[in-house]
């Protein structure tokens, strides 16, 4: 009997404990919102602004109690909303209010930041954010980062025309004659690694490869075999990956990538983010990471948040700074400009004219032939009545169909179906 008491008491004593244990979770914002109205108003008159909160933040839950870290979270239209580290303590002349409930996957919360006391507004927000966890862990490798501008000048192609590259972080780059400078010129940038035909672009675009020496004629069909003697002074660029930048401002700080390592933190700051430093075999760690001075729409910003809250890699350019933080000092990393993958549409998303089929990111017809360019069926025989499959003498690309010699004579051929034509010769 004794026994069976002293094994009730210490399940008393054990199950508070359990009961409270924190709990780390990183969380992404699925629906919020945010009502901001000012102390102080012209006649009383005061008009409340409201915006849409987004974002992700890790949630510290013990009991009824919860603090953040980690937080990127921002509102469109901007209104410079701060979530609360710890959102039920007061202190400084403002009052903080909050209730949540969390049920494994889901975190329903609303909230008062008050500042009035002192002129400042009071802010009522609440959200939906669900629980997200590192499942897509990106392997990355930061080597071989190149930023990319277009030729401007006017001279014969392919020495004018094309495209100069410069490794990110560095002050020289290889080109593809051995010497080392500023940046390279390239004639030509195959992007078939990434199921790509070609990128369009105004701003300086980022692209993963190499430089390698090319032939002065580039063919239109990206046949890169080196023919041509003088092919080493002249390089090519063989991309495997593209990243285009989210805004117009100009980067000028030091390239890097962004990922969540895994690390949690009862206090702050907590170093939870690996920082890899382009072209570099260099990784540090840091404590917060600040992407919204880059100018990026609400959208981008969102896209950037919750890839590398899932373990993916942001690649930005910016600085880090210094901070002072409850337990020690941070580091944030400030961005002006972060970059998003160019990357081939699913098949079921492209649409290719008839008698073309999606293919290495272009449209073509059953031979090869790019969109625009027709096939050319060249047979013997003056007619299809009297020329046969058997009988076909050649086939090529072409850019319009020839339809008749304007000799007077019939027409020995025509369009023979879309993308397709036929000449017959005897």
């Amino acid at each position: 009997m004794n026994r069976i008491y002293l094994l009730a008491f210490l399940n008393i004593l054990v199950m508070p404990l359990n009961a409270y244990a924190a709990e780390f979770h990183q969380f992404e914002i699925i629906s919020g919102r945010i009502q901001r109205t000012p102390a102080r108003c012209l006649n009383n008159n005061c008009i409340s602004q409201k915006a849409k909160l987004f974002g992700t933040f890790i949630a510290e839950i013990t009991g009824n109690s919860i603090s953040f870290s980690n937080i990127h979270v921002s509102s469109t239209p901007n209104l410079s909303f701060n979530l609360p580290a710890n959102p039920n303590v007061s202190g400084n002349g403002t009052t903080n209010n909050f209730d949540f409930r969390f049920d494994e996957n889901w975190l329903i919360a609303s909230g008062i930041v008050d500042s009035r006391a002192f002129d400042g507004p009071l802010e009522k927000y609440s959200f939906v954010a669900k629980k997200i966890t590192i499942s897509n862990y990106q392997e990355f490798e930061q080597n071989d980062f190149f930023s990319v501008r277009r030729d401007s000048r006017k001279c014969p192609a392919p020495q004018c025309g094309g495209y100069y590259v410069k490794k990110v972080n560095d002050q020289k780059s290889q080109c593809a004659d051995g010497q080392f400078k500023d940046e390279c010129y390239v004639s030509f940038i195959n992007y078939e690694k990434i199921g790509l035909n070609n990128i369009q672009f105004q701003q300086s675009i980022l692209l993963q490869g190499e430089i390698q020496p090319a032939p002065l004629a580039i063919p239109d069909d990206g046949d890169l075999q080196n023919t041509n003697p003088l092919s080493e002074q002249i390089g090519i660029f063989i991309a495997k990956a593209a990243y285009r930048p989210t805004s117009r401002k100009k980067p000028n700080g030091v390239f890097v990538g962004l990922q969540d390592n895994g690390i949690r933190c009862a206090t702050a700051p907590c170093f939870s983010t690996d920082q890899y430093i382009l072209n570099h075999d260099e990784i540090r760690m840091i404590s917060d990471y600040n992407l919204e001075e880059t100018g990026a729409s609400k959208k981008l910003l969102e896209q950037a948040y919750s890839t590398i809250a899932k373990g993916g890699v942001v690649i930005a350019s910016g600085i880090n700074m210094e901070y002072e933080s409850v337990a020690g000092a941070g580091i944030n990393f400030v961005a002006d400009q972060f970059y998003m993958p160019i990357r081939l549409l699913p098949r079921y998303q492209q649409s290719c004219p008839k008698g073309y089929e999606f293919s290495n990111g272009t449209c073509k017809t059953p031979i090869g032939c790019n969109y625009p360019k027709l096939e050319l069926w060249v047979y013997g025989g003056t007619s299809p009545d009297n020329a046969t499959k058997e009988n076909n003498i050649a086939k090529s690309c072409v850019s319009s169909c020839i339809i008749d010699f304007d000799d007077g004579l019939p027409p020995l051929g025509g369009l023979d179906g879309p993308g397709k034509c036929s000449l017959y010769i005897k």
